[in-house]
């Protein structure tokens, strides 16, 4: 061992009956032997030049990795915590969940726990015990055997096990940024993908037709209508005070708020049928929706009154947001406007709302070149 208590040696392995050779770092610290496997091959014999330069390149990257472990152990040696080495994985998961502020974040994180403590061996495992084979067993758990907490047998969604998967990775990398763990597991699992699912939203047709359908609840009306209008999420809707609703000096009005996922302060512009439906101005601190809750209650309850306007989609309170998103990337066609106006972190959020309605593809058809008749 040399003065920094470690060492990490590139070595190879025989594979496919010794035509290859798989690579891995022989690491040594504090006592212990790591093996890190990198999935890198190379030929044991290669046939040509081209066979040369796959090894060449091969061995560097190898290498490169290899001086990325050397700085991550430097690291973790400066601020490591050895009070946690001997931590439970669970334990340490728990903690990384109370840190969260928000009650939705606490609340995934409640769950992503609730669906780990169905992994039998996870209750005792150390966090310094749990590599890369442990991640891909959760990972793989996650997405072919977990089952839904709320009963009934059903597994859980593929972005569901994402999300899930993604807390775990998390709390890895805290672990490595705590100094408790070696090497930054989290930046090599293969994450789970997001599968693409089709979120239904309303037509401004159909959003006629709501409007002049009749509603017993109306604050819960208003609050649909203007959530389709702003894209304000039931959280923010709850939350909204008459001191949020702001008119400049140049008479526009708009309203202020702070994002309940990620806790920016944002200002969305509101139109005149936005300002109509906040009806008569009251005190700073009056809810301008006080009535409204997210429940499955109302969420009956708006699926009732889409039927009884003749529309026939799964529509829920979320689905307005939607909607707004929807509607006004169709209407301006700039990305980059809707990603502000809903307030999402990353372009890749928006681009899910950046596709053109089934009219607007038959109107494309319809006005396609066409390839059969003679040109006049």
């Amino acid at each position: 061992m040399d003065a920094l208590m470690f060492t990490i040696k590139l070595r190879k392995k025989p594979i496919a009956k010794g035509l290859k050779f798989s690579l891995f770092l022989d690491i040594h610290f504090k006592g212990q032997r790591y093996k890190d496997y990198l999935r890198l091959h190379i030929y044991a014999y290669p046939k040509d030049k081209l066979d040369r330069e796959y090894n060449r390149q091969t061995l560097a990257k190898a290498e490169k990795i290899k001086k990325l472990r050397i700085k991550e152990l430097k690291e973790s040696m400066i601020v490591e915590k050895p009070t946690k080495r001997n931590m439970k994985f669970i334990d340490y998961f728990v903690e990384q969940h109370w840190k969260k502020e928000s009650a939705s974040s606490q609340k995934t994180w409640e769950s992503a726990l609730g669906t780990l403590l169905q992994i039998d061996w996870i209750h005792d495992i150390l966090l310094i015990h749990v590599g890369y084979e442990e991640l891909m067993m959760i990972r793989s758990y996650f997405l072919n055997e977990a089952l839904s907490l709320k009963g009934q047998g059903r597994r859980i969604s593929q972005n569901t096990a994402q999300t899930y998967f993604n807390k775990v990775l998390a709390t890895m990398k805290e672990a490595f940024m705590e100094g408790i763990l070696m090497t930054n597991l989290a930046d090599r699992v293969e994450r789970i993908k997001e599968q693409e699912v089709y979120k239904d939203y309303l037509t401004i047709d159909e959003l006629h037709a709501l409007a002049k359908t009749p509603m017993p609840y109306g604050d819960l009306k208003r609050a649909c209508l203007f959530s389709a209008l702003t894209g304000l999420r039931v959280g923010n809707i709850k939350k909204l005070q008459w001191q949020n609703v702001i008119t400049n000096v140049s008479g526009q009005t708009y309203i202020q708020f702070e994002q309940v996922k990620r806790h920016n302060v944002q200002q969305n512009p509101l139109n005149e049928e936005a300002i109509l439906l906040l009806g008569d101005r009251q005190s700073p601190e009056e809810p301008v929706f006080p009535s409204i809750k997210y429940s499955s209650w109302n969420n009956m309850r708006i699926k009732q009154w889409v039927m009884n306007a003749g529309i026939k989609k799964d529509i829920t309170f979320h689905s307005f947001r939607h909607t707004y998103a929807s509607n006004l990337y169709q209407t301006t066609g700039d990305i980059y406007l809707t990603q502000r106006l809903m307030g999402h972190k990353s372009i890749k959020t928006t681009l899910r709302y950046a596709k053109h309605s089934l009219e607007q593809s038959h109107q494309a058809m319809a006005n396609f070149p066409s390839i059969l008749k003679p040109k006049k």
